[in-house]
């Protein structure tokens, strides 16, 4: 589980003391099974990470209709009719 710790020089030694969970100013310490599931996770994403992916998609998307529809003026014959 992971800890909220803040690190302390107790006779000129650095060492790791737990502090208050909420909020946490200090340092997150993490087990080794904790770290790997954050790290290795693609869908773990802020609200701004997550903006920033749906808005590359819609602009690809944007950008493929702009390219059909010019593609169909380009190789239209002018004429209007349909039969």
């Amino acid at each position: 589980m992971a800890q909220c710790v803040q690190l302390v020089n107790v006779d000129g030694v650095d060492v790791l003391s737990p502090v208050a969970a909420e909020p946490c100013t200090g340092l997150v310490v993490l087990t080794p099974i904790e770290h790997a599931n954050l790290a290795f996770n693609p869908f773990i994403l802020s609200s701004e990470d997550g903006i920033l992916v749906s808005a590359a998609i819609a602009g690809v998307w944007a950008t493929a209709w702009c390219f059909k529809a010019l593609v169909s003026v380009l190789h239209s014959d002018g004429n209007s009719e349909t039969n």
